[in-house]
């Protein structure tokens, strides 16, 4: 194990420990797609993390600077749904049962 990995995983483990998270929000070691899944933002710069679960889906919610990803999952990790802030710009991408977008809808600052 990489000790980038390793550090992206101990920082995931505190975030978890530390962030307020509904009892029935699932933890990283015990939900390995929510671990990858913030393994894969924390390599594209984002922290901060915000999980919570609200009725069967699973937000997952990073920084990177000013720009934010919003990640919406249902409890077996299936991705429904995202939005995305970069530079002021909103997407909102919706995806099939196999990770295609089926939907996505762009607002910027300027409509």
């Amino acid at each position: 194990m990489s000790i980038k990995r390793l550090t992206v995983l101990i920082g995931a483990a505190s975030l978890i420990a530390t962030v307020g998270l509904a009892q029935t929000a699932p933890q990283a070691g015990s939900s390995p797609w929510l671990a990858t899944v913030m393994e894969e933002l924390a390599a594209a710069g984002y922290g901060q993390f915000e999980i919570e679960t609200e009725g069967n889906q699973v937000e997952v919610e990073a920084r990177n600077g000013a720009d934010e990803i919003e990640r919406y999952y249902s409890l077996d990790g299936t991705l429904l749904r995202e939005e995305v802030t970069v530079n002021g710009v909103e997407t909102e991408r919706y995806f099939d049962a196999d990770g295609n977008v089926i939907r996505e809808e762009i607002d910027r600052d300027d409509d």
